[in-house]
């Protein structure tokens, strides 16, 4: 026979579990929305209402595994960096996929704040062809960088936009003289 106060502390625990347990286990950790600054989710939700941000749930058990491994505390479909200038307003980019399961393609879409306050979303990608692994996004730092496509390093001063199709290939997208410009990686 179990004691009182093991019954006790098991009820309690029971009890904690149904209250918290489906909150806990229907979280997207990196990736729930409370943790996305609320006007980029307003913004994308009222722009892109067809499309929706990847989160880990989007990548399969093997590819979330793999994604974890590098990115623990990251969204496989946000990414937040100065990716305009080192000492400007902070920009935000975003992988979107359409809300449709019927639909293929991807939306990369750069956030970032006008001098009104308002934000201006530019897409630096975009497709709708299916891909055989999933598309992942992340920020990389500023530093030197080898540019396979042209055989040659570059050097960046701010962070950069890291666009991944998992075990396929990569880019790198960096702010230049105005404009995004990109570097092809080898994986």
């Amino acid at each position: 026979m179990l004691s009182k106060l093991f019954q006790i502390r098991l009820i309690c625990a029971l009890c904690f579990v149904s209250l918290f347990g489906a909150k806990i286990l229907h979280a997207e950790g990196p990736c729930d929305s409370s943790r996305q600054p609320a006007e980029v989710m307003k913004f994308l939700e009222s722009k892109y209402p067809a499309w929706k941000m990847e989160t880990l749930a989007d990548l399969g058990e093997s590819y979330k595994k793999m994604w974890l491994k590098k990115h623990q505390e990251d969204c496989p479909g946000f990414a937040s960096g100065q990716f305009h200038g080192m000492g400007k307003d902070e920009s935000y980019v975003v992988l979107l996929l359409p809300r449709d399961s019927k639909s293929h393609g991807f939306k990369l879409i750069v956030l970032t704040k006008t001098i009104s306050g308002a934000f201006s979303a530019g897409v630096l990608e975009s497709s709708t062809e299916s891909t055989t692994t999933p598309v992942v996004v992340s920020r990389v730092a500023p530093g030197k960088y080898f540019d396979a496509a042209r055989w040659k390093d570059i050097q960046t001063d701010t962070d950069l936009i890291f666009v991944e199709q998992l075990e396929v290939a990569g880019r790198l997208y960096y702010w230049r003289q105005g404009r995004f410009a990109r570097i092809t990686t080898s994986y």
